[in-house]
């Protein structure tokens, strides 16, 4: 078999493994985002060419050594998320002339929330910091690299709009995706100064 080829499979075969590794790790619902940042991690360890574990392996150290902290990213932004949409609901049924300012303003605070948790998971995976500085870093991220983080929303949505209308994507869209959004991600990290590099 030609080596491009073998490559190609290869790859392909490693990101089918991680997506069910995610899909399986996700079921009990609390685990989403310890497992989320696991798959991140193995992601990055691809990258930078540092998988001597395993893709296997390495998924379920990084899936127990980030379990806490996963769990602890998903309850803020959960709980900002569903303020969010609570507050939303609210403005809704607003019957005075301050409504569309505050749907407005609503609309504002849910897209920084996005731009944010676009790149959360890459710096997790990445450097080591402070909570505060994570957060902070993530949304300055997302503003000062505005045309990679429309690209990696964009991505999001033609990802999503591929699983309703071509389920079998399923066995490989989350981790491809995951993939591509890494990548882009880790194109702007330089341009913030962070704690140190993860090993």
């Amino acid at each position: 078999m030609d080596r491009p080829i073998y490559r190609t499979l290869e790859s392909f075969s490693n990101l089918v493994i991680l997506n069910l590794l995610w899909i399986l790790m996700c079921l009990p619902i609390i685990t989403i985002f310890p497992a989320t940042i696991a798959m991140f991690g193995v992601i990055r360890q691809w990258i930078i060419k540092d998988d001597d574990r395993g893709l296997t392996r390495s998924f379920f150290y990084l899936f127990k050594q980030n379990f806490r902290q996963g769990l602890l990213v998903g309850v803020i932004i959960l709980l900002f998320g569903t303020l969010l949409a609570v507050n939303f609901s609210l403005a809704l049924q607003l019957e005075n002339p301050l409504k569309m300012m505050y749907v407005v303003f609503l609309s504002f605070l849910s897209l920084l929330y996005t731009f944010t948790c676009i790149y959360l998971f890459p710096l997790l995976v990445t450097y080591k910091d402070t909570w505060k500085n994570l957060f902070k870093n993530a949304l300055l991220l997302s503003i000062i690299n505005l045309p990679l983080t429309m690209i990696c929303i964009l991505i999001l949505c033609l990802s999503s709009i591929l699983i309703v209308f071509i389920p079998l994507t399923f066995i490989f869209l989350f981790s491809l995706t995951a993939y591509v959004t890494y990548y882009f991600c880790s194109k702007s990290f330089e341009k913030v100064k962070f704690v140190h590099e993860l090993p």
